[in-house]
C-alpha cells in the first residue's frame, strides 16, 4: 500500500516537471524512447501521461503490475530484447487502451491463462523469439488482436481453438518453430485472416480442405518444411489468394486441380523435387504472373502443355536444374513472357515452335548448346556460349554468323563421305567384270569351225581341274555340268535368232548340284541351263 502510495506521488511531482528520466529521449510529452539504457525494472519517474514507452535492449528480467500501473494511458509498450521469462497474470491488468505490445527476444517459456484478458483493444502482438508454449486460454481477450507474431518458439502443437478469441485476425506468424500439423479444425477459427506464414516447420502435406475457412486470405508462405503431397482441392474456396510460396520442400509432382486459384499472381515452387512437369500443371491459374522454379535439380522435362492457359505469365526461372527437354507444345500457346532463365541446366536446343527469342530478358548461359542451323535461325540474342560443334565451341551464340559460315565444317566432312562412296563404288566395279548380252556373237572359247546349227554340241573340258567331268543328260540334251552360269541355247551355237550371256560369277566347287534345265517354249529348241560355263567347245 505505501508502495502504491509513493509511486502517485512520484507521478504528481512528474506531472508537472518537464524533465525525462536519465537514460531516456522524451521528444515529446507522450513519448518516451528509452532503448538501450541498461535498465533493469521499469522505471517510474516518466510522465504518466505517455502513451509510447519503448524499454528495447535493456535488462528487465520480471514485470510486475504496479510498475506498468504508472503509465495507463499506454498504447504502445516494447520489451523487445530483454531477460523476461516470466509474466504473472495480472502484469496487463491496467492497460486497458493499450493497442500495440512487443515482448520478442525474451525468454519466456510460458503464457499464464488469461493474461491478456484486459487487453481490449491490443491490435498488434509480438511474442516471437522466444520459448513459449500456448495452452488453450492463453490468448483469451484479445478480440481486436490484427497481428500475431508467435515465430522461432518452440511450438510444436496448437490447442485446436486457441484462435478462437481471435476473430478478426489478418495476420499470424508461425514461423520457425515445429509445427506437424495444421488441421483444418484449427484454421477454421481464422475466417478473417489474410496473411499466413508457416515457413519452416515441420508440415508433411497439405490436406483436402485444409484452408477453406481462409475467403480472405492473400498471402501464404508455406517453404522449408516437408512437405512431399499435396491433396486434391487442397486450396480450394481461396478465391483471394495472391502469393504462394512453397519453396523448398520435396514436392515431386503436382496434382491437376491443385490450383483453383484466380487471383494468384505470385507462385515460388524452387528447390522442389519435380522430375517431370506434366500436362497442365499450373491449371486454373488464370491471374499467375511470376513462376519460379530453379533449383528442380531433379527436373529433366516438361510436357506438352506443361504451362497451358498461363496467359498472363510474364516472369518464369527454370534456372539451375537438370532440364534436358521442353516440349515444343509446352506453353501452348505462348505467354506474354518478359522474362526467362534457362540457365544452368543440360539443354543442348530448343524447338523453334517456342519462340523464345521474343522474350526480352533471356538467360540461357551454362547449358550445352549445340550450335547448328536450327540454333542460329532462332535468332538468339543471348551470351550464352555454344558447346559444340568444334569450330564453334566458346563463341556467344549471338556472335554467330549466318547459317552458311556455321556449316564450313560440314564441306570438308561432305566431300570426304562423298570419296568415300566413290571408292567403294570404284572398287565394286574392279572386283566385278560387267556383263554382257550379245546377239550374233560366237563364245570365246568357241572353234571357228564349230557348227552353228547343232542343237547338241559337246563340250569339251580342256585343263580346268576346278570344274566337274560328269556328264548329265536331260532330255535329247547332253551337257556337261559346270562352273559358271547359263546359256540360251548352247555358247558354241550360232545362229540369226540365237544369244548367250556370260556375266562374271566365282568358281563353284566340284560337287555342285545339277543345273536346272527350262524349255523357253513348245518346239523353240532353246534351252535355259544354270550351270557354268565351259572352257572349250568341240
Amino acid at each position: 500500500m505505501m508502495m502504491r502510495i509513493s509511486i502517485l506521488l512520484i507521478s504528481f511531482f512528474v506531472q508537472y516537471s518537464s524533465a525525462c528520466q536519465t537514460g531516456c529521449e522524451c521528444p515529446t510529452k507522450t513519448v518516451a524512447i528509452c532503448s538501450s539504457a541498461h535498465f533493469r525494472t521499469i522505471p517510474i519517474l516518466l510522465d504518466p501521461r505517455i502513451t509510447v514507452l519503448d524499454l528495447s535492449n535493456n535488462q528487465i528480467s520480471r514485470l510486475s503490475a504496479d510498475d506498468l500501473s504508472v503509465y495507463p494511458n499506454l498504447k504502445r509498450l516494447s520489451l523487445r530484447n530483454n531477460s523476461i521469462s516470466h509474466l504473472s497474470s495480472d502484469v496487463f491488468a491496467s492497460l486497458n487502451d493499450l493497442e500495440q505490445l512487443d515482448l520478442s527476444s525474451n525468454q519466456i517459456l510460458f503464457l499464464p491463462s488469461h493474461v491478456f484478458r484486459n487487453l481490449r483493444n491490443l491490435k498488434r502482438l509480438d511474442l516471437s523469439y522466444n520459448e513459449i508454449e500456448l495452452n488453450q486460454d492463453s490468448l483469451t481477450g484479445l478480440a481486436a488482436l490484427k497481428t500475431l507474431q508467435l515465430s522461432n518458439n518452440r511450438l510444436s502443437y496448437l490447442p485446436p481453438s486457441i484462435f478462437r478469441p481471435c476473430a478478426v485476425l489478418e495476420e499470424l506468424d508461425l514461423s520457425y518453430n515445429q509445427l506437424h500439423a495444421m488441421p483444418a479444425s484449427l484454421m477454421a477459427n481464422l475466417p478473417t485472416l489474410q496473411r499466413l506464414h508457416l515457413q519452416h516447420n515441420l508440415l508433411p502435406t497439405l490436406e483436402t480442405g485444409m484452408f477453406n475457412a481462409q475467403k480472405e486470405l492473400e498471402y501464404l508462405d508455406l517453404s522449408s518444411n516437408i512437405l512431399s503431397e499435396i491433396q486434391d482441392a487442397a486450396f480450394f474456396g481461396m478465391d483471394n489468394l495472391t502469393v504462394l510460396n512453397m519453396t523448398n520442400n520435396m514436392l515431386s509432382r503436382l496434382p491437376g486441380n491443385a490450383w483453383p486459384l484466380p487471383a494468384l499472381r505470385v507462385l515460388d515452387l524452387s528447390a522442389n523435387l519435380f522430375v517431370v512437369l506434366e500436362t497442365a500443371s499450373f491449371d486454373d491459374l488464370p491471374s499467375l504472373r511470376y513462376l519460379n522454379l530453379s533449383y528442380s535439380t531433379n527436373l529433366r522435362t516438361i510436357q506438352m502443355s506443361a504451362f497451358v492457359c498461363l496467359s498472363a505469365l510474364n516472369w518464369l526461372s527454370l534456372a539451375h536444374s537438370s532440364l534436358a527437354t521442353i516440349s515444343s507444345a509446352a506453353f501452348a500457346p505462348f505467354p506474354p513472357l518478359r522474362h526467362l532463365d534457362l540457365s544452368h541446366n543440360q539443354l543442348v536446343s530448343v524447338a523453334p515452335e517456342l519462340n523464345i527469342a521474343r522474350v526480352p530478358s533471356l538467360l540461357l548461359q551454362n547449358n550445352s548448346w549445340h550450335c547448328d542451323c536450327d540454333l542460329r535461325a532462332l535468332n538468339l540474342n543471348s551470351d550464352a556460349l555454344c558447346a559444340s560443334p568444334d569450330n564453334v565451341k566458346g563463341q556467344p551464340i549471338k556472335a554467330l554468323g549466318e547459317c552458311i559460315l556455321l556449316q564450313g565444317f560440314l564441306a570438308p566432312l561432305l566431300l570426304g563421305i562423298t570419296l568415300l562412296i566413290l571408292a567403294v563404288i570404284v572398287l565394286i566395279l574392279a572386283v566385278r567384270r560387267p556383263s554382257t548380252s550379245t546377239r550374233h556373237r560366237r563364245h570365246p572359247g568357241c572353234s571357228s569351225s564349230s557348227s552353228t546349227s547343232s542343237s547338241s554340241s559337246a563340250y569339251q573340258l580342256g585343263h580346268d581341274s576346278l570344274l566337274p567331268s560328269s556328264v548329265v543328260t536331260y532330255g535329247s540334251k547332253k551337257h556337261k555340268q559346270y562352273a559358271f552360269d547359263q546359256y540360251i541355247p548352247s555358247p558354241c551355237e550360232s545362229s540369226n535368232d540365237s544369244a548367250y550371256e556370260s556375266p562374271i560369277s566365282s568358281f563353284l566347287p566340284p560337287a555342285t548340284p545339277a543345273p536346272t534345265y527350262y524349255s523357253l517354249g513348245p518346239n523353240s529348241g532353246k534351252y535355259i541351263l544354270t550351270g557354268h560355263v565351259p572352257s572349250t567347245c568341240i
